[in-house]
Formats: C-alpha cells, structure tokens, sequence
C-alpha cells in the first residue's frame, strides 16, 4: 500500500513561512538597535551590503526550495490520483494527468518498452530518474556549499579595510578616521560571520528536509512501477 506523505510537504514549507516572519518581525521590532549598532560601530553601508548579500543568497535558495516542496507534492498528489485507477483497473490510469508527472513519464516510457517487445529494466528506469532528479537541486546545491564561504568572504574584505584602517593610523596617529576604519572593519568581520553561521544552520536543516522529500516520493514511484505497472503488464502478457 502505497504511503501517504502528502501532509510532510506542507511542514517544512509552514516552517520556513514561519522563520522568515519572525525575522522580519525581529528586524521591524529591533530596528533602531540594529541602525544603531551598524552606526556607533562604524559599520556603515559595507556592513549592510555584505550582510544583504548573505540573506539575498539565503533567500534565493530558500524560494527555490519552496518551489521544489510543492512541486513535490504536486507529484505526490498526481501519484496518488494513478494508484486509485490502478486500483479500479482502469484501462489507462495516466489518462488525464499531466505529461509532466514523474509517475505519467514512468508510464509511458514503460509503455514504449513494452511495445518493443524489449524486457523493462527497472533499476535502469530508476537510476535515469535520480539523475534527472539531481540536477533539480543543483542551485540548492550551490548555495548550500557557498552560505558559509559568503560569510567568510564578508570577513576577509572587513578585515581588509580594518588593516587598511591600521595602515593610516600608523602613518599619522592623530588620524581618528583610520581608528574608526579599524572598528567598522572589525564589526563587519563579526556581522558577516554570525549572519552566515545562523543561516546556514537553518539553510542546512530545510536542504535535508527536501532531499529526504525527494528520496520518499522516487521511493514511492518504484513502488508504484513495481506493484501496479509492471503487474499490468505481466498480467497482459
């Protein structure tokens, strides 16, 4: 019998509507903490660019994975629809369902095969459909492996400017602009670096959430391929 995950696609997905409110939330209510900091620090404009250029790649990644959980339940859904006409013995389950399902394009392809009076290769079948798979997550992927190295990316340009800071205070030591180089480029290092932290450790924990998303529903297609589509055929024959 064919499980029912329809309802694990929606948590993940609650869950990051969740976190982006309550930061968002956090930002509105601590807003002049934040402009503050940013200002008694001498932070400035590069501690805000390289901070937003962290959260604009952790959101980039963040609606690509929203897409790719309900996409997923889109599919959990269409498969569902397929298993209850094959359950009824309908002539052609696919019918009527998107060409685009996983489950349809497992179908037909089966179909082709069979027409051709050729043996269906499963384990074939299913290895093309991981592959194809994989390379759906190949911008999660990416900004998966470079959250952190933004971040540390964000601490060595800070760090850059505070030892540029040092430069010109040790040319004249009654330059206090090169003094306040020094903290707005140490402060930018620290800012960069928790920002990163923070959100790659949410970043990682919904990257896991949808490959185990993606690992049940391929589960569930093999399943289905081996219980009510190869069957058919066997049956046929």
């Amino acid at each position: 019998m064919l499980k029912s995950i329809k309802t694990r696609y929606y948590v993940p997905i609650l869950q990051i509507f969740l976190l982006l409110f309550f930061i968002v939330a956090a930002l509105l209510i601590y807003q002049r903490s934040v402009v503050q900091f940013f200002t008694s620090t001498q932070a400035g404009w590069l501690g805000i660019i390289l901070n937003g250029v962290i959260v604009m790649i952790f959101l980039i990644g963040i609606g690509r994975m929203i897409g790719m959980f309900m996409a997923y339940n889109r599919e959990q859904s269409i498969l569902q629809k397929f298993v209850k006409r094959a359950q009824e013995n309908t002539p052609n389950p696919a019918y009527g369902l998107p060409e685009a399902a996983l489950i349809v394009q497992r179908y037909q392809a089966v179909q082709i095969i069979n027409q051709q009076k050729a043996p269906v290769n499963q384990a074939a079948l299913a290895a093309t459909l991981v592959a194809s798979q994989s390379a759906e997550f190949t911008l999660v992927k990416y900004v998966n492996s470079i959250l952190i190295l933004a971040g540390v990316l964000g601490t060595v340009i800070s760090l850059a400017v505070a030892l540029m800071g040092a430069a010109g205070l040790m040319n004249s030591t009654e330059n206090m602009k090169n003094m306040w180089d020094i903290i707005g480029g140490m402060s930018n290092s620290l800012t960069t670096t928790v920002t990163s932290i923070i959100l790659y450790v949410f970043f990682a924990y919904f990257y896991l959430r949808l490959q185990d998303a993606r690992t049940q529903i391929l589960a569930n297609i093999e399943d289905v391929t081996s219980l009510y589509i190869l069957s058919r055929i066997k049956l046929a024959k």
